[in-house]
């Protein structure tokens, strides 16, 4: 069933990082072991905004020490898009710009914290709760962001399906129409 999930430029562009540097399995995904790789510090402080701020020579990513393991994960991978993939100061930005930014910054963050090249690996439960309780438990993710990372697997899968049907009706189509056109024309 996986092999029926499409991953978009933006997953298959994280997965050339991660693989380029060693970033192969789900023990690699830490965040010390990422900033390490992408020559980010990070800066834990209670209570602390989320928050990176950037220039050509320092990333410095800023996470609340006071919430859980996978919640900072989840703050660390949300951060991290902006440096590698954004521009600009958002105070500076369009409300519009600035939500684009964010929407993607949690695209980033479900392809980066849940990569389909590791999940892709393991036996994965069909029903939606063992899938989620497994993504859970091997990628060390909030249950939210394994549920909405499974969904959206789901949705990529279903809709690979529906596209197969549709090509498939219209192959039919082709043929029945090509078939009536062929008959037309040696009736007349």
């Amino acid at each position: 069933m996986l092999e029926l999930y499409r991953k978009t430029e933006l997953e298959t562009w994280i997965e050339e990082q991660f693989k380029e540097v060693g970033i192969l399995e789900p023990r690699d995904l830490k965040i010390s072991n990422i900033a390490r790789q992408f020559g980010v510090e990070i800066e834990y402080m209670p209570y602390a905004p989320s928050n990176a701020i950037w220039d050509d020579d320092t990333v410095v990513v800023f996470i609340d020490s006071m919430k859980s393991d996978a919640e900072q994960k989840e703050i660390f991978y949300h951060e991290l898009c902006h440096p590698l993939l954004h521009e600009g100061n958002q105070k500076n930005m369009s409300p519009f710009f600035r939500k684009l930014q964010e929407f993607q910054a949690e695209q980033f963050l479900m392809y980066a914290a849940l990569p389909f090249f590791m999940i892709n690996r393991f036996e994965i439960p069909y029903e939606e709760k063992g899938m989620v309780a497994l993504l859970t438990q091997v990628f060390e993710v909030t249950p939210e962001l394994a549920k909405r990372r499974v969904k959206q697997i789901r949705r990529r899968i279903f809709q690979t399906q529906l596209d197969r049907q549709f090509i498939q009706y219209l192959k039919e189509e082709d043929k029945r129409l090509i078939g009536h056109a062929i008959s037309y024309r040696f009736e007349n």
